[in-house]
């Protein structure tokens, strides 16, 4: 499972409409289209009921929805920390034996 299929299909669910995320994404839609039957032919599930107004989602796309939120947030975490590992930096304190023990 790709965890780029799953950040459109988080959009798609948060949107309730392929165009939406598409817009969001700056994808066309048809790519967004594409990836969510890319994900829903690896998983053999549907994922969406197609209605006039959008998307909304089946029973085995909800249960998706939450271990495809979690993933994509951890995933974007990640990044953020590998990104900024050498920007992080450390607090030293230092202080004498008595002035700690009555300021902590």
């Amino acid at each position: 499972m790709d965890s780029n299929l799953l950040k459109v299909f988080v959009e798609v669910t948060n949107q309730k409409s392929i165009s939406k995320a598409a817009l969001n994404l700056g994808f066309a839609q048809s790519n967004v289209t594409s990836r969510i039957q890319q994900l829903e032919k690896s998983l053999d599930i549907c994922l969406f009921h197609r209605v006039p107004k959008g998307v909304i989602l089946t029973t085995e796309g909800e249960k998706l929805y939450s271990y495809a939120v979690e993933i994509v947030k951890k995933i974007e975490l990640a990044n953020y920390e590998m990104k900024n590992i050498n920007y992080q930096k450390h607090l030293i304190i230092g202080s004498t034996e008595s002035n700690a023990s009555t300021r902590l």
